[in-house]
Protein backbone atom coordinates (compact mmCIF):
# COMPACT_ATOMS: atom_id res chain seq x y z
CA UNK A 1 0.00 0.00 0.00
CA UNK A 2 1.65 3.28 -1.20
CA UNK A 3 2.04 6.15 1.56
CA UNK A 4 0.35 9.76 1.47
CA UNK A 5 3.95 11.02 0.11
CA UNK A 6 3.84 8.24 -3.02
CA UNK A 7 0.13 9.24 -3.56
CA UNK A 8 0.73 12.37 -3.79
CA UNK A 9 4.40 12.09 -6.06
CA UNK A 10 2.35 9.82 -8.46
CA UNK A 11 -0.62 12.37 -8.49
CA UNK A 12 1.64 15.46 -9.44
CA UNK A 13 3.72 13.71 -11.90
CA UNK A 14 0.54 12.43 -13.78
CA UNK A 15 -1.17 16.15 -13.66
CA UNK A 16 2.16 17.36 -15.17
CA UNK A 17 1.62 14.79 -17.97
CA UNK A 18 -1.87 16.07 -18.37
CA UNK A 19 -0.68 19.59 -18.44
CA UNK A 20 1.89 18.65 -21.52
CA UNK A 21 -1.43 17.25 -23.52
CA UNK A 22 -3.36 20.11 -22.64
CA UNK A 23 -1.47 22.35 -23.35
CA UNK A 24 -0.31 21.60 -26.74
CA UNK A 25 -3.55 20.87 -28.15
CA UNK A 26 -5.99 17.87 -28.00
CA UNK A 27 -9.19 17.50 -28.99
CA UNK A 28 -12.40 18.55 -27.62
CA UNK A 29 -13.71 14.98 -25.93
CA UNK A 30 -10.08 14.56 -24.97
CA UNK A 31 -9.75 17.65 -22.82
CA UNK A 32 -13.65 16.87 -21.63
CA UNK A 33 -11.85 13.96 -20.35
CA UNK A 34 -8.83 15.30 -19.12
CA UNK A 35 -10.83 17.74 -16.80
CA UNK A 36 -12.72 15.69 -15.44
CA UNK A 37 -9.65 13.28 -14.17
CA UNK A 38 -7.82 16.23 -13.03
CA UNK A 39 -9.79 19.51 -11.86
CA UNK A 40 -7.21 21.44 -11.97
CA UNK A 41 -6.83 21.93 -15.24
CA UNK A 42 -10.86 23.04 -15.52
CA UNK A 43 -10.72 26.46 -15.48
CA UNK A 44 -14.66 28.38 -14.66
CA UNK A 45 -16.23 30.83 -16.90
CA UNK A 46 -14.40 33.84 -15.78
CA UNK A 47 -11.30 31.95 -16.25
CA UNK A 48 -11.77 31.65 -19.89
CA UNK A 49 -12.45 35.31 -20.31
CA UNK A 50 -9.70 36.60 -18.02
CA UNK A 51 -6.95 34.42 -19.97
CA UNK A 52 -8.95 35.68 -23.30
CA UNK A 53 -8.24 38.78 -22.01
CA UNK A 54 -4.86 38.75 -20.64
CA UNK A 55 -4.04 37.42 -24.10
CA UNK A 56 -5.31 40.32 -26.38
CA UNK A 57 -3.62 42.52 -23.85
CA UNK A 58 -0.08 40.98 -24.89
CA UNK A 59 -0.82 40.60 -28.70
CA UNK A 60 -1.66 44.60 -28.04
CA UNK A 61 1.93 45.10 -26.33
CA UNK A 62 -0.16 45.80 -22.78
CA UNK A 63 2.25 44.05 -21.05
CA UNK A 64 1.59 45.74 -17.92
CA UNK A 65 -1.56 45.76 -17.87
CA UNK A 66 -1.56 42.08 -18.61
CA UNK A 67 0.48 41.47 -15.67
CA UNK A 68 -1.81 43.24 -13.21
CA UNK A 69 -4.45 40.80 -14.33
CA UNK A 70 -2.33 37.80 -13.99
CA UNK A 71 -2.22 38.72 -10.58
CA UNK A 72 -5.67 39.34 -9.78
CA UNK A 73 -7.91 36.82 -8.23
CA UNK A 74 -8.41 34.85 -5.00
CA UNK A 75 -5.21 33.18 -3.85
CA UNK A 76 -5.28 31.06 -1.44
CA UNK A 77 -2.33 31.08 2.31
CA UNK A 78 0.23 28.91 1.45
CA UNK A 79 1.50 26.72 4.37
CA UNK A 80 4.56 24.65 5.10
CA UNK A 81 3.93 21.44 7.06
CA UNK A 82 6.97 19.67 9.11
CA UNK A 83 5.62 16.08 9.05
CA UNK A 84 2.59 14.03 8.12
CA UNK A 85 -0.48 14.77 8.47
CA UNK A 86 -2.35 13.52 11.45
CA UNK A 87 -5.26 11.31 10.34
CA UNK A 88 -7.55 13.09 12.39
CA UNK A 89 -5.66 16.71 11.52
CA UNK A 90 -4.91 17.48 15.12
CA UNK A 91 -1.30 17.62 15.95
CA UNK A 92 0.09 16.50 19.45
CA UNK A 93 1.15 18.70 21.99
CA UNK A 94 4.64 17.81 23.59
CA UNK A 95 6.26 19.04 26.96
CA UNK A 96 9.97 17.48 26.34
CA UNK A 97 9.38 13.98 25.37
CA UNK A 98 6.20 14.00 27.31
CA UNK A 99 2.79 13.73 25.14
CA UNK A 100 0.33 16.23 27.19
CA UNK A 101 -2.65 16.77 24.81
CA UNK A 102 -3.72 17.74 20.77
CA UNK A 103 -4.23 20.84 18.86
CA UNK A 104 -7.26 21.86 17.93
CA UNK A 105 -5.97 21.56 14.22
CA UNK A 106 -3.04 20.80 12.14
CA UNK A 107 0.47 22.97 13.15
CA UNK A 108 1.97 24.55 10.30
CA UNK A 109 4.03 27.80 9.72
CA UNK A 110 3.03 30.28 7.41
CA UNK A 111 4.49 30.59 3.97
CA UNK A 112 4.82 32.51 0.87
CA UNK A 113 5.72 32.58 -2.66
CA UNK A 114 8.07 35.40 -4.47
CA UNK A 115 7.43 36.69 -8.00
CA UNK A 116 10.52 34.78 -8.74
CA UNK A 117 8.47 31.45 -7.78
CA UNK A 118 10.56 30.55 -4.22
CA UNK A 119 9.13 29.71 -1.57
CA UNK A 120 9.56 31.17 1.70
CA UNK A 121 9.16 29.58 5.02
CA UNK A 122 7.54 32.80 7.50
CA UNK A 123 6.98 32.67 11.53
CA UNK A 124 3.93 34.43 13.14
CA UNK A 125 3.74 37.29 15.56
CA UNK A 126 4.68 37.28 18.07
CA UNK A 127 7.98 35.72 17.63
CA UNK A 128 9.40 34.07 21.07
CA UNK A 129 12.95 32.23 21.66
CA UNK A 130 11.11 28.88 21.62
CA UNK A 131 9.45 29.22 18.36
CA UNK A 132 12.83 30.30 16.63
CA UNK A 133 14.39 27.48 18.41
CA UNK A 134 11.67 24.45 17.00
CA UNK A 135 11.57 25.97 14.00
CA UNK A 136 15.96 25.50 13.45
CA UNK A 137 15.60 22.47 14.49
CA UNK A 138 12.92 21.06 12.28
CA UNK A 139 15.04 22.70 9.96
CA UNK A 140 18.47 21.24 10.54
CA UNK A 141 18.12 18.83 12.64
CA UNK A 142 15.09 17.02 12.41
CA UNK A 143 14.43 13.66 9.46
CA UNK A 144 10.53 14.57 8.99
CA UNK A 145 8.77 14.93 5.35
CA UNK A 146 8.17 18.66 4.64
CA UNK A 147 5.19 19.71 2.58
CA UNK A 148 3.37 22.96 1.12
CA UNK A 149 0.07 22.73 2.15
CA UNK A 150 -3.39 24.99 2.02
CA UNK A 151 -6.29 24.68 4.38
CA UNK A 152 -8.83 26.76 6.55
CA UNK A 153 -7.09 28.80 9.30
CA UNK A 154 -8.64 27.66 12.68
CA UNK A 155 -6.63 29.72 15.52
CA UNK A 156 -3.13 29.21 16.72
CA UNK A 157 -1.26 26.20 18.32
CA UNK A 158 0.53 26.70 21.99
CA UNK A 159 3.79 28.04 20.19
CA UNK A 160 1.77 30.94 18.61
CA UNK A 161 1.92 29.20 15.16
CA UNK A 162 -1.08 28.53 12.63
CA UNK A 163 -3.58 25.86 12.88
CA UNK A 164 -5.61 24.55 9.86
CA UNK A 165 -8.13 22.16 8.43
CA UNK A 166 -9.44 20.26 5.70
CA UNK A 167 -5.50 20.31 4.91
CA UNK A 168 -4.86 20.00 0.93
CA UNK A 169 -0.77 19.20 -0.09
CA UNK A 170 0.23 21.05 -2.91
CA UNK A 171 4.03 19.42 -2.95
CA UNK A 172 6.67 17.76 -1.31
CA UNK A 173 9.55 20.03 -0.33
CA UNK A 174 12.79 17.96 -0.92
CA UNK A 175 15.36 20.72 -0.60
CA UNK A 176 14.62 22.92 2.55
CA UNK A 177 16.95 21.29 4.55
CA UNK A 178 20.11 23.30 5.41
CA UNK A 179 23.27 21.21 4.04
CA UNK A 180 24.67 19.57 7.06
CA UNK A 181 28.11 20.71 8.47
CA UNK A 182 30.50 17.96 9.23
CA UNK A 183 29.38 16.68 12.91
CA UNK A 184 32.20 17.42 15.78
CA UNK A 185 33.00 15.68 19.22
CA UNK A 186 31.97 18.29 21.60
CA UNK A 187 35.17 20.20 23.25
CA UNK A 188 33.43 21.07 26.39
CA UNK A 189 32.04 19.22 29.27
CA UNK A 190 29.16 19.37 31.59
CA UNK A 191 29.98 21.71 34.49
CA UNK A 192 32.13 24.21 32.22
CA UNK A 193 32.02 27.84 31.86
CA UNK A 194 31.88 29.19 28.38
CA UNK A 195 31.46 32.59 26.89
CA UNK A 196 29.17 32.63 23.93
CA UNK A 197 29.54 35.92 21.86
CA UNK A 198 27.51 36.53 19.51
CA UNK A 199 28.71 40.13 17.43
CA UNK A 200 29.52 42.68 20.29
CA UNK A 201 27.17 41.09 22.88
CA UNK A 202 28.74 37.98 25.15
CA UNK A 203 27.13 36.20 27.65
CA UNK A 204 28.45 33.56 30.73
CA UNK A 205 27.42 30.04 30.51
CA UNK A 206 27.23 26.88 32.28
CA UNK A 207 26.92 23.81 30.50
CA UNK A 208 24.78 21.69 32.43
CA UNK A 209 24.12 18.68 30.08
CA UNK A 210 25.29 17.85 26.28
CA UNK A 211 22.73 16.05 24.60
CA UNK A 212 24.29 13.50 22.33
CA UNK A 213 21.03 12.65 19.90
CA UNK A 214 20.48 15.51 19.19
CA UNK A 215 23.84 16.97 19.27
CA UNK A 216 23.49 20.23 21.57
CA UNK A 217 24.67 21.63 24.62
CA UNK A 218 22.45 22.50 27.35
CA UNK A 219 23.21 25.75 29.36
CA UNK A 220 21.78 27.07 32.75
CA UNK A 221 19.34 29.31 31.36
CA UNK A 222 17.35 26.69 29.33
CA UNK A 223 18.66 27.89 26.44
CA UNK A 224 20.45 25.24 23.95
CA UNK A 225 23.39 25.72 20.95
CA UNK A 226 23.74 23.25 18.68
CA UNK A 227 27.26 21.47 18.99
CA UNK A 228 28.34 22.31 14.95
CA UNK A 229 28.31 26.05 15.95
CA UNK A 230 30.70 26.04 19.13
CA UNK A 231 32.90 27.97 17.45
CA UNK A 232 31.08 30.92 19.03
CA UNK A 233 32.06 29.28 22.63
CA UNK A 234 35.24 29.58 24.09
CA UNK A 235 36.65 28.21 27.63
CA UNK A 236 35.86 30.75 31.17
CA UNK A 237 39.07 31.98 32.12
CA UNK A 238 39.75 34.62 35.19
CA UNK A 239 40.90 36.94 32.16
CA UNK A 240 37.28 36.81 31.17
CA UNK A 241 35.75 38.35 34.66
CA UNK A 242 35.04 41.94 34.58
CA UNK A 243 34.88 44.63 37.36
CA UNK A 244 31.52 43.84 39.41
CA UNK A 245 31.27 40.12 38.71
CA UNK A 246 30.55 38.04 40.94
CA UNK A 247 32.65 35.04 41.47
CA UNK A 248 33.28 31.66 43.37
CA UNK A 249 37.24 31.63 44.73
CA UNK A 250 37.14 28.16 46.68
CA UNK A 251 34.69 28.33 49.44
CA UNK A 252 34.43 32.27 48.99
CA UNK A 253 31.66 34.25 46.84
CA UNK A 254 33.38 37.74 46.14
CA UNK A 255 32.55 40.65 44.14
CA UNK A 256 35.74 41.14 42.05
CA UNK A 257 37.59 44.35 41.25
CA UNK A 258 40.45 43.59 39.66
CA UNK A 259 43.49 40.99 39.21
CA UNK A 260 46.79 42.14 41.07
CA UNK A 261 48.93 38.88 39.30
CA UNK A 262 50.68 36.01 41.17
CA UNK A 263 47.22 34.08 41.25
CA UNK A 264 45.35 37.14 43.35
CA UNK A 265 42.77 39.64 42.96
CA UNK A 266 41.33 41.82 44.70
CA UNK A 267 37.62 42.07 45.77
CA UNK A 268 34.75 44.60 47.14
CA UNK A 269 32.76 42.22 49.50
CA UNK A 270 32.29 38.55 50.48
CA UNK A 271 30.77 35.49 52.34
CA UNK A 272 32.76 33.01 53.67
CA UNK A 273 30.96 29.91 55.86
CA UNK A 274 27.53 32.11 55.54
CA UNK A 275 29.57 34.91 57.21
CA UNK A 276 29.41 38.69 55.37
CA UNK A 277 33.07 40.11 55.81
CA UNK A 278 33.87 43.90 53.61
CA UNK A 279 37.82 43.92 53.44
CA UNK A 280 39.71 46.46 55.35
CA UNK A 281 40.44 49.89 53.22
CA UNK A 282 43.89 49.72 53.20
CA UNK A 283 44.49 46.77 50.87
CA UNK A 284 46.29 44.32 52.56
CA UNK A 285 42.58 42.14 53.52
CA UNK A 286 41.36 42.27 50.55
CA UNK A 287 43.18 40.02 48.16
CA UNK A 288 42.46 36.09 47.49
CA UNK A 289 43.51 33.90 45.06
CA UNK A 290 41.62 33.44 41.99
CA UNK A 291 43.55 30.57 40.61
CA UNK A 292 40.76 28.30 40.88
CA UNK A 293 37.79 30.93 40.22
CA UNK A 294 34.56 30.57 37.75
CA UNK A 295 31.88 32.38 37.73
CA UNK A 296 29.27 32.14 40.87
CA UNK A 297 25.79 30.03 40.60
CA UNK A 298 22.47 31.96 40.96
CA UNK A 299 22.42 30.08 44.43
CA UNK A 300 25.62 31.41 45.03
CA UNK A 301 24.52 35.18 43.69
CA UNK A 302 21.79 35.33 46.01
CA UNK A 303 22.73 33.98 49.26
CA UNK A 304 26.05 37.22 48.30
CA UNK A 305 23.38 39.60 48.52
CA UNK A 306 21.00 38.23 50.58
CA UNK A 307 23.93 38.69 53.34
CA UNK A 308 24.74 42.01 52.44
CA UNK A 309 21.53 43.22 53.24
CA UNK A 310 21.55 41.45 56.37
CA UNK A 311 24.56 43.25 57.27
CA UNK A 312 23.29 46.89 56.14
CA UNK A 313 24.66 47.10 53.19
CA UNK A 314 23.85 47.29 48.96
CA UNK A 315 25.65 47.14 45.76
CA UNK A 316 25.67 49.81 43.26
CA UNK A 317 26.37 48.13 40.02
CA UNK A 318 26.77 51.19 37.73
CA UNK A 319 29.20 52.96 40.22
CA UNK A 320 30.92 49.67 41.46
CA UNK A 321 30.67 50.98 44.99
CA UNK A 322 29.13 49.06 48.33
CA UNK A 323 27.47 51.36 50.53
CA UNK A 324 26.03 51.38 53.76
CA UNK A 325 22.31 51.22 54.22
CA UNK A 326 21.11 53.49 56.87
CA UNK A 327 18.23 51.87 58.78
CA UNK A 328 14.91 53.31 58.24
CA UNK A 329 13.51 52.88 61.57
CA UNK A 330 14.84 52.83 65.31
CA UNK A 331 14.62 50.72 68.38
CA UNK A 332 11.36 51.92 69.98
CA UNK A 333 9.57 52.22 66.41
CA UNK A 334 5.82 50.63 66.20
CA UNK A 335 5.84 49.91 62.00
CA UNK A 336 3.28 48.37 60.38
CA UNK A 337 2.48 47.28 56.90
CA UNK A 338 -1.28 45.76 55.63
CA UNK A 339 -0.75 42.47 57.54
CA UNK A 340 0.76 43.06 60.56
CA UNK A 341 2.37 45.58 63.43
CA UNK A 342 5.87 44.97 65.14
CA UNK A 343 7.72 46.59 68.29
CA UNK A 344 11.57 46.87 66.97
CA UNK A 345 13.10 45.76 70.43
CA UNK A 346 17.01 46.05 68.97
CA UNK A 347 18.66 46.08 65.44
CA UNK A 348 21.91 44.35 64.15
CA UNK A 349 23.82 44.51 61.08
CA UNK A 350 20.56 46.12 59.52
CA UNK A 351 18.06 43.27 60.66
CA UNK A 352 14.60 44.36 62.79
CA UNK A 353 14.09 42.14 65.30
CA UNK A 354 10.50 42.39 67.93
CA UNK A 355 9.69 40.06 70.92
CA UNK A 356 6.72 38.68 71.42
CA UNK A 357 6.93 37.11 74.46
CA UNK A 358 8.71 33.98 73.20
CA UNK A 359 12.47 35.16 72.27
CA UNK A 360 13.63 37.73 69.79
CA UNK A 361 12.07 37.14 65.99
CA UNK A 362 13.88 38.72 62.57
CA UNK A 363 11.52 40.22 60.56
CA UNK A 364 12.64 41.32 56.99
CA UNK A 365 11.32 44.75 56.52
CA UNK A 366 10.59 45.84 52.73
CA UNK A 367 9.21 48.85 51.16
CA UNK A 368 5.28 48.37 52.45
CA UNK A 369 6.65 48.91 56.16
CA UNK A 370 6.31 52.36 57.30
CA UNK A 371 6.19 53.83 61.06
CA UNK A 372 2.67 52.92 62.68
CA UNK A 373 0.22 56.13 63.15
CA UNK A 374 -3.67 56.76 64.86
CA UNK A 375 -4.57 56.22 61.29
CA UNK A 376 -3.36 52.88 61.05
CA UNK A 377 -5.63 51.97 64.16
CA UNK A 378 -8.93 50.40 64.00
CA UNK A 379 -11.81 50.45 65.82
CA UNK A 380 -12.05 47.92 69.16
CA UNK A 381 -7.78 47.98 68.94
CA UNK A 382 -5.49 48.32 72.15
CA UNK A 383 -3.52 51.69 71.97
CA UNK A 384 -1.73 52.96 75.15
CA UNK A 385 0.38 56.25 76.41
CA UNK A 386 3.78 55.67 78.81
CA UNK A 387 1.25 56.01 81.64
CA UNK A 388 -2.65 54.73 80.25
CA UNK A 389 -4.40 52.05 78.22
CA UNK A 390 -7.38 51.77 76.79
CA UNK A 391 -9.60 50.29 74.14
CA UNK A 392 -9.63 52.83 70.77
CA UNK A 393 -12.98 54.25 69.59
CA UNK A 394 -12.23 57.25 67.42
CA UNK A 395 -10.42 60.69 66.87
CA UNK A 396 -12.37 63.98 67.14
CA UNK A 397 -10.60 67.07 67.17
CA UNK A 398 -7.51 65.28 67.46
CA UNK A 399 -7.72 63.57 70.86
CA UNK A 400 -8.25 59.60 70.97
CA UNK A 401 -11.62 58.49 72.74
CA UNK A 402 -11.99 55.03 74.18
CA UNK A 403 -14.67 52.87 75.11
CA UNK A 404 -12.55 52.33 78.22
CA UNK A 405 -9.23 52.15 79.69
CA UNK A 406 -6.92 52.07 82.63
CA UNK A 407 -5.40 55.31 83.92
CA UNK A 408 -2.33 57.02 84.72
CA UNK A 409 -3.29 55.86 88.47
CA UNK A 410 -4.51 52.30 87.37
CA UNK A 411 -7.65 53.03 87.65
CA UNK A 412 -10.77 51.36 85.20
CA UNK A 413 -12.96 53.65 83.60
CA UNK A 414 -16.00 52.22 82.04
CA UNK A 415 -18.77 54.15 79.98
CA UNK A 416 -16.18 56.45 78.79
CA UNK A 417 -16.26 57.35 74.92
CA UNK A 418 -16.24 61.10 75.65
CA UNK A 419 -12.98 60.59 77.74
CA UNK A 420 -9.72 61.90 76.43
CA UNK A 421 -6.69 59.72 77.16
CA UNK A 422 -3.89 62.23 76.18
CA UNK A 423 -3.67 66.02 74.63
CA UNK A 424 -2.30 64.43 71.41
CA UNK A 425 -2.33 61.45 68.74
CA UNK A 426 1.68 61.43 68.55
CA UNK A 427 2.48 59.80 71.93
CA UNK A 428 0.15 57.29 71.13
CA UNK A 429 1.41 53.20 70.05
CA UNK A 430 -0.41 49.83 70.19
CA UNK A 431 -0.72 48.15 73.47
CA UNK A 432 2.21 45.93 74.16
CA UNK A 433 1.58 42.37 75.52
CA UNK A 434 2.03 43.11 79.16
CA UNK A 435 -0.16 46.63 79.05
CA UNK A 436 -3.12 44.62 76.84
CA UNK A 437 -2.98 42.28 79.99
CA UNK A 438 -3.38 45.12 82.61
CA UNK A 439 -6.60 46.34 81.14
CA UNK A 440 -8.26 43.29 81.11
CA UNK A 441 -7.34 42.32 84.31
CA UNK A 442 -8.23 45.71 85.66
CA UNK A 443 -11.43 45.16 83.53
CA UNK A 444 -12.33 41.69 85.14
CA UNK A 445 -11.58 42.78 88.70
CA UNK A 446 -14.51 45.86 87.92
CA UNK A 447 -17.01 43.09 86.79
CA UNK A 448 -16.79 43.80 82.74
CA UNK A 449 -16.01 41.81 79.94
CA UNK A 450 -15.20 43.42 76.14
CA UNK A 451 -17.19 41.53 73.40
CA UNK A 452 -14.48 42.20 70.63
CA UNK A 453 -17.40 41.35 67.76
CA UNK A 454 -20.01 44.07 69.03
CA UNK A 455 -17.45 46.34 70.11
CA UNK A 456 -18.89 46.71 73.25
CA UNK A 457 -18.68 46.59 77.38
CA UNK A 458 -20.36 44.46 78.91
CA UNK A 459 -21.37 44.47 82.83
CA UNK A 460 -20.44 40.33 84.23
CA UNK A 461 -23.50 39.20 86.46
CA UNK A 462 -21.74 38.02 89.75
CA UNK A 463 -22.17 34.28 89.97
CA UNK A 464 -24.65 33.01 92.37
CA UNK A 465 -24.21 29.13 93.27
CA UNK A 466 -26.96 28.74 95.20
CA UNK A 467 -29.63 30.73 93.12
CA UNK A 468 -33.62 29.87 92.97
CA UNK A 469 -33.17 28.82 96.87
CA UNK A 470 -34.36 30.50 99.83
CA UNK A 471 -32.34 31.46 102.85
CA UNK A 472 -32.97 28.31 104.64
CA UNK A 473 -32.25 25.68 101.83
CA UNK A 474 -29.01 28.09 101.13
CA UNK A 475 -28.18 27.31 105.04
CA UNK A 476 -28.59 23.83 104.31
CA UNK A 477 -26.81 23.46 101.38
CA UNK A 478 -23.87 24.76 103.05
CA UNK A 479 -24.02 21.92 105.67
CA UNK A 480 -25.18 19.18 103.19
CA UNK A 481 -23.17 19.98 100.19
CA UNK A 482 -19.77 18.16 101.43
CA UNK A 483 -21.68 14.74 101.27
CA UNK A 484 -24.56 15.65 99.01
CA UNK A 485 -22.33 16.51 95.91
CA UNK A 486 -23.26 18.60 93.13
CA UNK A 487 -24.61 15.94 90.63
CA UNK A 488 -27.12 17.14 88.07
CA UNK A 489 -30.66 18.05 90.30
CA UNK A 490 -28.99 18.09 93.44
CA UNK A 491 -31.14 22.36 94.27
CA UNK A 492 -34.10 20.23 93.90
CA UNK A 493 -32.91 17.60 96.33
CA UNK A 494 -32.00 20.23 98.91
CA UNK A 495 -35.77 22.06 98.07
CA UNK A 496 -37.92 18.47 98.58
CA UNK A 497 -35.62 17.63 101.49
CA UNK A 498 -34.16 20.60 103.62
CA UNK A 499 -36.22 19.51 106.55
CA UNK A 500 -34.94 15.47 106.32
CA UNK A 501 -31.31 16.69 105.74
CA UNK A 502 -31.16 19.06 108.51
CA UNK A 503 -32.06 16.13 111.23
CA UNK A 504 -29.69 14.40 109.47
CA UNK A 505 -27.08 17.37 110.46
CA UNK A 506 -28.02 17.11 113.79
CA UNK A 507 -27.64 13.54 114.16
CA UNK A 508 -24.28 13.74 112.62
CA UNK A 509 -23.15 16.35 114.47
CA UNK A 510 -24.31 14.73 117.69
CA UNK A 511 -26.73 17.99 118.88
CA UNK A 512 -27.74 21.11 117.64
CA UNK A 513 -25.18 23.39 118.63
CA UNK A 514 -22.37 21.06 117.38
CA UNK A 515 -24.38 21.67 113.42
CA UNK A 516 -21.98 24.57 111.53
CA UNK A 517 -25.71 26.26 110.93
CA UNK A 518 -26.87 29.53 112.32
CA UNK A 519 -29.06 28.39 115.19
CA UNK A 520 -32.20 30.13 116.83
CA UNK A 521 -32.17 32.02 119.44
CA UNK A 522 -33.17 29.96 122.90
CA UNK A 523 -36.24 30.49 124.82
CA UNK A 524 -36.58 33.87 126.30
CA UNK A 525 -38.74 36.01 128.84
CA UNK A 526 -40.45 37.61 126.31
CA UNK A 527 -41.13 34.23 124.83
CA UNK A 528 -42.67 33.16 128.39
CA UNK A 529 -44.63 36.84 128.37
CA UNK A 530 -46.29 36.26 124.92
CA UNK A 531 -47.05 32.83 125.78
CA UNK A 532 -48.75 33.56 128.57
CA UNK A 533 -50.88 36.34 126.72
CA UNK A 534 -51.57 33.46 124.50
CA UNK A 535 -52.84 31.62 126.84
CA UNK A 536 -55.00 33.95 128.98
CA UNK A 537 -56.89 34.86 125.29
CA UNK A 538 -57.54 31.45 124.16
CA UNK A 539 -58.98 30.97 127.89
CA UNK A 540 -61.18 33.89 127.30
CA UNK A 541 -62.60 32.94 124.15
CA UNK A 542 -62.29 29.00 124.02
CA UNK A 543 -62.39 28.46 127.57
CA UNK A 544 -59.67 26.15 129.83
CA UNK A 545 -61.07 22.88 128.09
CA UNK A 546 -60.24 24.24 124.64
CA UNK A 547 -57.84 22.04 122.25
CA UNK A 548 -56.01 25.23 121.13
CA UNK A 549 -55.14 26.15 125.15
CA UNK A 550 -54.11 23.04 125.74
CA UNK A 551 -52.06 22.87 122.59
CA UNK A 552 -50.37 26.61 123.70
CA UNK A 553 -49.50 25.07 127.35
CA UNK A 554 -47.67 22.35 125.79
CA UNK A 555 -46.01 24.28 123.31
CA UNK A 556 -42.51 25.32 125.86
CA UNK A 557 -42.45 21.38 126.65
CA UNK A 558 -42.33 20.65 123.39
CA UNK A 559 -40.04 22.84 122.18
CA UNK A 560 -37.94 23.13 124.94
CA UNK A 561 -35.39 25.68 126.18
Amino acid sequence: MKTIEQKAKAYDEALERAKQLYVDGMPQISRNTTEYIFPELKESEDERIRGAIIDHLKDNNLTEWAAWLENQGEQKQLYIRFGEIPTDEKSKIYHGEIEVGTENGVSVYPAFKTDEGDIVLGLSLPITKTTLYTQQHLIEYDDRPCYLVTGDYVGKDTDGQPLINNVSIIKKIDSYRIKEKKQVEPRFKVGDWVILTAGELSTTLQIVNIDTNKRLYWFNDSSYLPIVDEECLHLWTIKDVKDGDVLQLGGVTAIFQKYIGNGNCKCYCSIYDSEFEIPTQDGVDNSYGCCNAIPATKEQRDLLFQKMKEGGYEWDSEKKELKKVESKFKVGDWICNDMCIIHITSIENGMYYFDEGDGLSVVFVDEHYHIWTIQDAEVGDVLATDKSVFIYAKVLYGKPYAYCGVDKFGVFKDNCLEHDWTNSVDNIHPATKEQCDHLFQKMCEAGYQWNTEKKELKKIEPFDEYKGLTDFERAVADICIGWIGKEPGWKEYIKDNADILLKFAVKKFNSVQDVPFEQKPTWSEEDEEMLDSAVYACLYVFGKDSDTTDWLKSLKERIGE
